[in-house]
């Protein structure tokens, strides 16, 4: 029932998820880094709050592509996941400790050695996508 639900009406369902996870980010991404020392988003690090907030514009892309609202979520689904993850330790340390100490361990470790694991971690998710269901193929999950 909720399956037929989603694939009737999947545009409108992907904006709406759109608007509610890049709300739930922007929150997010305020409690970690009210000053944005920790934005990762070039645009928003330059262009400050109103370039975040200008993000919910995203949500229309589902009226105009399916398969790109679908990435838009996922994205805002991912980053609003580690935000989350960080903000017992952000209330606690700061956004100046917590960036002092990501410097320090990337010199310590080095670009390529990080992005080697970053890029391994990201693989994970390439893999859940094209082998489910022991399948090779394309995620579609919500048109299931």
């Amino acid at each position: 029932m909720i399956v037929a639900f989603i694939t009737d009406n999947l545009r409108a369902v992907l904006i709406a998820a759109i608007i509610v996870t890049r709300i739930i980010d922007i929150l997010c991404t305020y409690i970690v880094s009210p000053r944005l020392l920790l934005e990762t988003n070039p645009v928003v690090r330059k262009f400050r709050w109103p370039s975040g907030i200008l993000t919910l514009l995203l949500a229309v892309i589902p009226l105009f592509s399916v398969e790109p609202g679908i990435v838009i979520l996922a994205v805002s689904l991912i980053s609003s996941s580690r935000n989350i993850r960080k903000i017992w330790m952000m209330r606690t340390i700061g956004e100046e400790r917590y960036l002092k100490m990501i410097v320090e361990c990337v010199k310590a470790n080095g670009i390529a050695r990080i992005s080697l694991f970053e890029f391994f971690s990201a693989l994970f998710w390439v893999f859940l996508a094209l082998f489910r269901n022991r399948q090779f193929q394309p995620v579609r999950i919500f048109l299931r």
